[in-house]
């Protein structure tokens, strides 16, 4: 694979893994929580935390180890992967905040 074809695959990528993220966040969301807000709460708070895991997981694993190996990478993003979802379901699962009165 050559190295200009990488930003446009990775483009790809993460496009169909939000688009992955739609039905999940349907299923998951509360029943008073508008589809489109529960599928915008749900992709941006696992990109956030799943990126933070990762790169704090990676960052220690660096510390400790060195130079770590592929093995070590991928089960860094599982791990940030399955962090961020959890994290992604508890805030979905939430209902929605109602403003008080003024």
């Amino acid at each position: 694979m050559t190295t200009g074809m990488m930003p446009p695959l990775i483009l790809l990528i993460a496009l169909l893994m939000l688009a992955g993220c739609w039905p999940l966040a349907q299923a998951l969301k509360h029943r008073d929580q508008s589809p489109l807000a529960a599928f915008l709460l749900f992709a941006s708070v696992l990109g956030l935390v799943a990126a933070a895991v990762y790169f704090g997981l990676t960052w220690l694993v660096t510390l400790l180890v060195g130079t770590p190996g592929l093995a070590i990478g991928v089960i860094c993003l599982i791990a940030s992967v399955l962090a961020g979802g959890a994290a992604g379901w508890q805030v979905v699962r939430r209902p929605p905040r109602r403003r008080m009165p003024d």
